[in-house]
């Protein structure tokens, strides 16, 4: 079987609007880069990870406990990356048709709808919900009703391969298994196992397919793996020991596979770059109430710069 093997509870039992989902989750890591998957039986067989859903978990969880072997995800966490996939791609999507003029959206209903999910998705621990998924709001389930809900299904599960792929990256590359290691090496580990997902989602891509628009739609569920980074590191009040700033590992991301870019260019290859800068730019906005998008720098890497204060 092209997955991995997920325990407490079985797919088909998970009580959530993601259970239509949930087998194509487990194979993302493959789907995700086609062309690897025998390479990456192997080191599936090698490690026997497995993914341990935990209904209960309060707080985001979505990591590799390496001694263990094993990835623990929160349900609730994984709501909310489709949540955030449903968002942003509805809003970003709806913007760019109407050359960023909100008021001339065409598809006003989801496009608000997208705002709203985003709204119920924003607690950061599962005591603050009131209540389950609401049923005015989008689900995977919705595909023939609304517009964006096929896109945001396959951005999910583009998102959930590149974010498995990191957790796997640890166990491959023996990360955290030496006693005294420092918040240096942690953080430099954690760019480590960016670095291995990315390369292995994108270093053979035209093995599967030479189609610029396949590179384009990886970089994009690598750019939505860092969505949660930002959402979470908004004015962090403690600076992880740990983990870099979001912005970091963007920049290291943007950097090693999307060039320089100029945002006046429009070029489709900066889509994923520019799709994190309406986000950072949103969640600055709605608490702070501040406007990064003027005047537009000259290159990708100067506009995530200034979010540099708001994301420690």
């Amino acid at each position: 079987m092209l997955d991995l093997v997920i325990n407490e509870p079985k797919p088909e039992d998970i009580p959530s609007k993601l259970r239509p989902l949930m087998k194509a989750f487990q194979s993302a890591p493959f789907h995700v880069a086609p062309e690897r998957e025998k390479e990456l039986l192997v080191l599936r067989d090698k490690y026997d990870i497995r993914i341990y859903l935990k209904g209960d978990a309060e707080n985001w969880l979505f990591e590799e406990r390496r001694m263990l072997k094993k990835i623990f995800i929160g349900l609730r966490t994984l709501e909310r990356l489709w949540a955030y996939c449903y968002g942003y791609n509805a809003i970003v999507s709806e913007l760019q048709k109407a050359d960023g003029d909100g008021q001339a959206v065409a598809n006003q209903p989801e496009f608000r709808l997208g705002f709203q999910l985003l709204e119920w998705a924003s607690q950061k621990e599962l005591r603050d919900i009131e209540g389950g998924w609401p049923h005015s709001l989008p689900d995977p389930s919705d595909s023939e009703q609304l517009e964006h809900v096929r896109a945001a299904n396959h951005i999910f599960l583009m998102m959930s391969g590149r974010l498995l792929l990191h957790e796997f990256a640890h166990t491959v590359l023996e990360h955290g298994t030496k006693p005294g290691v420092t918040s240096e090496v942690l953080k430099s580990e954690e760019i480590e196992a960016d670095k291995w997902a990315d390369d292995w989602m994108l270093q053979r891509w035209t093995d599967y397919k030479r189609d610029e628009k396949v590179f384009i739609g990886r970089c994009l569920g690598i750019a939505c793996a860092h969505v949660p980074t930002l959402v979470l590191g908004l004015d962090a009040k403690i600076v992880s020991p740990s983990h870099p700033s979001p912005i970091e590992r963007i920049l290291s991301f943007v950097s090693r596979h999307l060039g320089v870019g100029n945002p006046l260019d429009r070029r489709p290859i900066d889509f994923p770059a520019a799709f994190l800068v309406t986000v950072a730019s949103q969640l600055v906005f709605m608490k702070h109430k501040v406007l990064l998008f003027e005047p537009v720098p000259s290159t990708y890497e100067k506009w995530f710069r200034r979010f540099e204060r708001y994301f420690p």
